[in-house]
């Protein structure tokens, strides 16, 4: 959604806050769950900037509603562990 107000355009966001991550979630984990919802405009995943591991919580920007909506409900209630990734050497 687009809100034009005398000399500024202000784009509004749709941020779903994602809670309980795995310590070693990284924010391409959570692209890949969430991008069969539609068209996502970030993800981030809070990092403790001692550790550099995850402080369990993120957000993810869609830009849509209707994609937002779907996300939180077939996703909520669901716990993000650990994402693999196989790569195949053809």
């Amino acid at each position: 959604m687009v809100i034009i107000n005398s000399n500024y355009v202000l784009f509004l966001l749709l941020i779903i806050i994602i809670s309980k991550l795995y310590l070693y979630n990284v924010n391409r984990d959570l692209y890949l769950l969430f991008r069969r919802f539609g068209s996502i405009l970030s993800v981030h995943i809070m990092i403790n900037k001692y550790s550099g591991l995850s402080r369990g919580f993120g957000f993810i920007s869609y830009t849509n509603s209707e994609s937002a909506d779907k996300a939180i409900n077939e996703m909520n209630g669901f716990r993000v562990i650990l994402c693999y990734y196989i790569h195949a050497n053809v």
